[in-house]
């Protein structure tokens, strides 16, 4: 997806989204947050997981949010942005949730290598690509916050993995409000929404099954 970004000037972001104003120059940070599922144990043979950091579309790799003014027109906001890159947020937040889960009995994070000394090789992988990320304003009376992942689970069997699942999750979220707080918690719900339904498509794969 191609995207031109801006540097948003305060108080004159287009369709006035996000409601800065001239006396509003204060850069503000923010963190994708998503309440984990109740914590439940896993079975004896429940797998080790690696999640790997996901990649992210290059339009949404930058920590400035980005809205979505019209059919191919985009608009960075330097004065809102993640408090870290949002591929790393998206990933943590992926790791946290998969880990109450109980599906597995270890979830290993981005920075573990599966064959570290000292870290227990995991049986799977879960890669992700971040797609797409941003505030939707094109119609500024229904404003939605977007999250697109994909996602590919793999079978780590010697130097052949294979592809055990794989799907894409686009979630669109109506906002009630059109500030950036809205947005983020737009962000959260979606993420959560996504992270639910994989979750969904995990359990219906006999993960501690395979020899």
């Amino acid at each position: 997806m191609a995207a031109t970004c801006v540097a948003v000037l305060v108080g004159a972001l287009t369709s006035g989204c996000t409601g800065l104003t001239s006396a509003s120059a204060e850069r503000r940070y923010y963190a994708i947050q998503v309440p984990s599922p109740l914590a439940a144990k896993p079975a004896e043979s429940a797998p080790i997981l690696l999640v790997r950091r996901f990649e992210i579309s290059a339009p949404y790799e930058r920590s400035e949010f980005v809205y979505r003014t019209g059919d191919s027109t985009y608009e960075c906001d330097f004065y809102n942005a993640f408090s870290a890159s949002p591929a790393d947020q998206v990933t943590g937040q992926t790791q946290q949730f998969l880990a109450a889960t109980g599906l597995f009995s270890r979830v290993l994070g981005a920075q573990a290598l599966p064959d570290a000394a000292g870290t227990p090789q995991a049986q799977y992988v879960l890669d992700g690509n971040v797609v797409s990320l941003y505030g939707d304003y094109r119609d500024g009376a229904a404003p939605k916050a977007v999250l697109e992942l994909g996602v590919f689970l793999l079978r780590m069997e010697g130097n052949a993995p294979r592809i055990v699942a794989q799907d894409g999750y686009r979630m669109e979220v109506p906002l009630a409000e059109s500030g950036p707080g809205a947005l983020v918690k737009g962000w959260d719900e979606a993420l959560g929404r996504a992270l639910a339904d994989l979750v969904q498509e995990l359990r219906k794969l006999n993960l501690g099954g395979h020899p």
